[in-house]
């Protein structure tokens, strides 16, 4: 399942209304900004303090090689990952959510 979250880092009120009423899933904000947003609404805060804290439950990785995928795999597992990819992307992001498709298929059967 799709999930979308919106990057507000410079914190901005506004572009985290405007990602509420869109229905994004999460708001990812500098630190000290959890409280601003319960203010808002019931929406998720991603940060080193959120509800979802950056390198506990979040962690972001770059793509550079093919050891990468396996990486980012292997976290996927237990952590949600932001993944990150230079200018050949789009067959490592392929290769990512293949992989991932496939795995859940297996573990579902």
């Amino acid at each position: 399942m799709k999930k979308i979250w919106v990057k507000v880092v410079p914190w901005d009120r506004e572009i985290a209304r405007a990602a509420l009423e869109s229905g994004a899933d999460a708001l990812w904000t500098p630190p000290g900004m959890g409280q601003e947003v319960r203010k808002m609404g019931i929406l998720p805060t991603v940060s080193e303090d959120g509800d979802l804290q950056l390198g506990r439950d979040v962690v972001v990785k770059e793509i550079r090689e093919k050891k990468d995928e396996e990486e980012i795999l292997a976290l996927s597992l237990s952590k949600k990952v932001v993944v990150r990819g230079g200018d050949w992307m789009i067959i490592p992001l392929e290769n990512l959510l293949s992989r991932r498709i496939i795995s859940s298929s297996r573990s579902t059967t």
